[in-house]
């Protein structure tokens, strides 16, 4: 009996030894319970349990009855759906929304810009550091080696004539003993000998006192002008490039002024590679000249055949024009004198010192 009794369940029959009732046929087992959950289950529960999750409804499902339609079996009554009830825009929420965006602090502004310039001076430094180049110090530059490159070889197309400079001339009076008075004389050599003639009548005023005067003669530019430029403007017997060889670039040009007026001569000096008898040949030119007459400053007239002439120890040659005018020229040492007048041929030589 105690180990029927430790087996025995109420609402169950026991047999011994597990014997079947009613002659020998088993007893119906219970029906399973089923967990259900439907939105009214559902609804229901969270109601009964004051808002906790809902719990499934436990069903009894029925024995299968073979004559039963499975869908006529526990069909649900009309079970409402659930919609949402439409959303008036005049009806205002019972509670107040909470105010959840707080004003920022002024302090985590200021933080902010903090950073932000700290950002821009970090980039600028960086920037600065890695990328910008570096200066070169000033005490100490980097040496620096040229190399250098060839030139090019330039082939002439023709070979350029060697380049020839004049030095400035120096004038230099060939006077030891000094004249009454030296006078500049300026003029255009393309003027020619209209423009000599203009400034040597000119240099001397009319009431000067008589005797020997110098003239120093330059261009408009206040250059001194040579031998080889002024006698040949004077005369085309005696051409440049003679005057150049035989003479030396200075020379005296003076100016005799007597009661008669005013009467011009040259004084040149025998280049150091001049020969005499060259010289003398070509100032012998002159007396074939046809513009002898533009040694004087007034028409003088046709002239005579030359003669020979003598001044103290010294050998001259000279011509008398229809005027009455002695052209003088001749060698006193070194120097050759061209003179308009015979007295002043003789005051040219005591004033060289001869």
């Amino acid at each position: 009996m105690d180990n029927l009794n430790q087996n025995y369940m109420p609402g169950q029959n026991q047999m011994p030894n597990n014997q079947p009732q009613n002659g020998g046929v088993p007893p119906v087992p219970p029906p399973p319970s089923v967990k259900v959950r439907t939105m009214e289950s559902d609804y229901k529960s969270m109601n009964e349990s004051g808002g906790q999750p809902p719990v499934p409804e436990k069903v009894i499902v029925p024995p299968s009855d073979p004559n039963v339609k499975f869908s006529n079996f526990n069909a649900p009554s009309q079970e409402p759906t659930f919609k949402p009830a439409p959303k008036s825009s005049s009806v205002q929420p019972s509670i107040p929304p909470t105010n959840i965006a707080k004003k920022k602090s002024p302090v985590v502004l200021i933080i902010i810009f903090l950073v932000i310039i700290a950002l821009v001076v970090g980039a600028y430094f960086g920037y600065s550091y890695f990328f910008a180049q570096p200066s070169q110090p000033a005490t100490a530059p980097t040496p620096f080696v040229s190399v250098p490159t060839p030139a090019p070889v330039v082939v002439p197309t023709s070979t350029p004539a060697p380049a020839t400079t004049t030095p400035a001339l120096i004038h230099k009076s060939f006077f030891t003993v000094s004249a009454v008075q030296t006078i500049p004389v300026s003029f255009n050599p393309a003027d020619g000998i209209l423009g000599l003639k203009t400034a040597l009548v000119t240099a001397i005023s009319s009431n000067a006192t008589s005797g020997l005067y110098e003239a120093v003669v330059s261009d408009k530019s206040g250059n001194a002008l040579s031998s080889s430029v002024v006698l040949p403007i004077i005369t085309s017997s005696m051409p440049s490039s003679s005057v150049a060889v035989y003479f030396q670039p200075d020379f005296t040009l003076f100016l005799y002024k007597d009661a008669q007026g005013i009467w011009p001569g040259y004084v040149l000096a025998l280049s150091s590679t001049s020969s005499m008898n060259l010289a003398l040949a070509l100032s012998a030119k002159v007396e074939s000249a046809a513009d002898l007459a533009n040694f004087y400053l007034s028409d003088p007239g046709t002239f005579a055949a030359f003669k020979d002439g003598k001044l103290g120890t010294y050998s001259t040659r000279y011509a008398v024009s229809a005027n009455k005018d002695a052209f003088n020229y001749g060698f006193f040492g070194s120097y050759l004198i061209l003179s308009d007048s015979y007295n002043g041929m003789k005051a040219a030589v005591a004033n060289l010192g001869l």
